[in-house]
């Protein structure tokens, strides 16, 4: 892995230095981890090989969403329905178990729930969600560097994204599915997470799976369909 600041190639022990408040994050990267990190000013890209540089810009995304929302109502938005939010019948707490680089969290947050508890156990996408949060907080939303097994408590609704393979073979994936794909994050063949996060679900535990995916357990007790995605629900 190479770094970059203003054109010019840094040490990853100048890198940790510079950003020595992100603790753990950055004492967990390593030369062996692919791709370039690229810092400008203090905002931090990733760039895969083959790829452009990406950078988790939280505020392009909330007006993405804001408006979405004004055009249609966020109740009809696939994810609410899946989350169970209706009028008058809010969710408190989330926990996105597979924080990636935000953009599930993003969507939750536009559409209403105050508090988000964020988990991700990969360096590179945990470095780019540290850094986006630092730069714009969103209040309501707890980040955590680790793997979800290491969270105990209990949430109204679970939120899972596996990370499932692409079914759509006319169409390549988006850059950030493709990154995390190749920094290997995928929890989908592992049993032991689903039941996991099932023990934490008051309400429900939602898993995001491809249309044509087969569920990740059998029998969901409901699914919500989006125009590729579909929402697979435990209770």
């Amino acid at each position: 892995m190479q770094i970059f600041e203003n054109d010019s190639e840094i040490s990853l022990e100048e890198f940790k230095e510079k950003f020595s408040d992100y603790g753990h994050i950055t004492s967990s990267l390593s030369r062996d981890l692919t791709g370039k990190i690229i810092i400008e000013g203090e905002k931090i890209s990733y760039q895969a090989d083959g790829l452009s540089p990406l950078f988790i810009d939280i505020n392009k995304s909330y007006r993405y969403h804001q408006k979405t929302f004004v055009k249609r109502s966020k109740y009809k938005d696939p994810m609410a329905r899946a989350l169970g939010i209706k009028p008058g019948n809010n969710i408190e707490s989330v926990l996105d178990a597979t924080g990636g680089f935000l953009a599930d969290t993003l969507l939750i947050k536009s559409i209403g729930v105050k508090n988000i508890t964020v988990f991700e156990r990969h360096p590179i996408p945990a470095l780019l969600i540290k850094n986006a949060l630092s730069l714009n907080p969103i209040e309501g939303i707890d980040f955590h560097f680790s793997d979800v097994y290491e969270c105990n408590k209990k949430f109204d609704v679970v939120y899972y994204d596996p990370m499932y393979d692409n079914f759509n073979v006319k169409a390549a994936p988006k850059k950030e599915m493709q990154i995390l794909r190749a920094l290997e994050c995928s929890t989908e063949k592992d049993d032991k997470v689903f039941d996991h996060l099932l023990s934490m679900a008051i309400k429900r535990l939602v898993v995001k799976r491809s249309i044509k995916a087969p569920p990740i357990r059998e029998n969901p007790q409901g699914s919500i369909l989006g125009k590729s995605t579909r929402y697979d629900i435990y209770f």
